[in-house]
């Protein structure tokens, strides 16, 4: 384990696993739950990020700056979000908010699928996204974006 980042009330650990790197973020204001980011790699030819626990809309725009910056440094082409381990209340300004940033951010990249639990699929944020040009779509099945990303 190491820790990258201490301050702003939050930890930052990295831990790494075979064929992927694990961060976690510990906020000691809500120890509640961690928020863990996953990074996969194994061959894909995609990034592949699964991220688990409570998020903000901070904590959303460092995960899309993240994959925004492996994915320049791969680099990849395509990137899957897999959010369905998310704990998610982003009011619905903050959801439109996020869209265009993930829009900004993602924009360069041949395509970005986004998995998420069924509830958590409005809509508001990939309309968003969508209005900058950008390639992304939401799923609920992790297969269905996987064969949408082969495409």
């Amino acid at each position: 384990m190491l820790i990258l980042a201490s301050g702003l009330g939050l930890n930052l650990e990295l831990h790494r696993l075979s064929g992927a790197t694990e961060f976690q973020s510990f906020n000691p204001r809500s120890p509640t739950m961690p928020l863990q980011l996953t990074v996969h790699h194994g061959g894909l030819p995609y990034l592949h990020l699964e991220v688990k626990g409570p998020l903000s809309l901070v904590d959303h725009r460092g995960v899309v700056a993240l994959a925004a910056a492996i994915c320049a440094a791969a680099p990849y082409r395509r990137c899957l979000f897999d959010f369905r381990g998310q704990q998610l209340n982003l009011a619905p300004l903050e959801e439109l908010e996020l869209g265009a940033h993930v829009g900004d951010i993602l924009g360069s990249l041949e395509k970005v699928a986004a998995v998420v639990a069924p509830e958590l699929r409005k809509g508001p944020a990939e309309r968003a996204v969508q209005k900058t040009g950008a390639r992304l779509r939401t799923f609920t099945d992790i297969d269905d974006a996987k064969a949408w990303l082969a495409t």
